[in-house]
């Protein structure tokens, strides 16, 4: 099955805009259950991400930090734009489930934007999970329905 038909659109991705505190972050992560908050500007294009696993790099970093120079100051006050992923990787809405799969691999990450092949407009995002859902569907015997919403 193609991405765009399994992808997470555009207009349900969670985002935070530029500026934005990583409490705020974190906040939005555990509200909506998912793994990453897009960060967009003030035209909706993702400029960067920001994961679980970077929330909790920068709390050890804050923390060992805090620990060497008795600083008081808090990960949940910095700013999003300090911490985010910044080299965002697209792929085309066309690509194959197996072929999203392989890019997560050998790229070693597990969320990817999503990119109307055509327009080259972003329209959504993919991640492991959803790839690995999807092939969990694939591998149902007829006659499965894919609305049954079985899986969260």
């Amino acid at each position: 099955m193609l991405v765009k038909h399994f992808m997470i659109p555009r207009e349900r991705v969670v985002k935070v805009s530029t500026g934005s505190r990583l409490k705020d972050v974190a906040s939005r992560i555990v509200e909506n259950d998912v793994g990453s908050v897009v960060v967009v500007d003030q035209n909706d294009h993702p400029i960067g991400i920001i994961t679980k696993t970077d929330l909790v790099r920068c709390t050890i970093q804050n923390n060992n930090n805090n620990t060497t120079n008795n600083n008081t100051t808090t990960s949940g006050e910095t700013i999003v734009d300090n911490v985010m992923s910044k080299d965002l990787v697209y792929a085309k809405d066309t690509l194959s489930n197996d072929q999203i799969a392989t890019e997560l691999m050998i790229k070693k990450l597990h969320h990817l934007l999503i990119e109307n092949e055509e327009s080259g407009e972003w329209v959504g995002l993919t991640t492991s999970i959803d790839v690995v859902r999807e092939a969990a569907l694939d591998a149902k015997a007829f006659p499965y329905n894919r609305e049954t919403n079985f899986i969260k």
